[in-house]
């Protein structure tokens, strides 16, 4: 009787040990990917800091699109190259929020709708589509082919005959 008792408290000791182990490698798993999040974001606000002053001192727009630039830099206007510093940064933070509402993040404010609907109506302007193709090389791939698939549809909806919502999918509607 005693040895089947202490079978039974070894096996129960055993299972809450597993158990533990388990729960404490989920925890680490989760701090880890939590902790890479933490560093990319960190690096990814350095970036936009870094954009908007590109936008806010045309001097060192300058200097830094003289070999990092587009191809239609040089016909740009002083407020179109302005535009594309703030595009550049802006696309940055798409990215961000994409990643983030991706990954299941709470306390990003919205959904990716919302931002996707913000997207489709930048992308109505020829700078922004500029800094989109610029930057396919540079961001997150899954992140690229879904800005494509707004900008494909943003191009849709200024056609003459067709008439599409903008904002389709919101409250309200913005652009008809």
């Amino acid at each position: 009787m005693l040895s089947d008792l202490q079978e039974l408290l070894a096996i129960a000791g055993n299972v809450s040990l597993v158990v533990t182990l388990v729960f404490l490698t989920y925890q680490l798993f989760h701090e880890r990917k939590e902790h890479r999040y933490a560093v990319y974001e960190k690096l990814m606000s350095d970036f936009t800091q870094v954009s908007l002053l590109l936008s806010t001192e045309p001097d060192l727009a300058y200097a830094y699109r003289s070999t990092y630039k587009t191809s239609k830099w040089d016909n740009y206007t002083e407020d179109e190259k302005r535009l594309f510093c703030y595009f550049d940064s802006l696309f940055g933070l798409f990215e961000r929020v994409w990643i983030a509402l991706r990954r299941g993040r709470k306390g990003t404010g919205a959904n990716w709708v919302h931002w996707r609907n913000w997207i489709k109506l930048l992308a109505t302007h020829s700078v922004f589509v500029d800094v989109f193709e610029f930057n396919k090389e540079f961001y997150d791939s899954n992140f690229i082919h879904e800005v494509q698939n707004v900008v494909a549809e943003a191009k849709y909806c200024q056609k003459p005959k067709n008439v599409c919502r903008i904002f389709q999918e919101t409250e309200r509607v913005y652009v008809v």
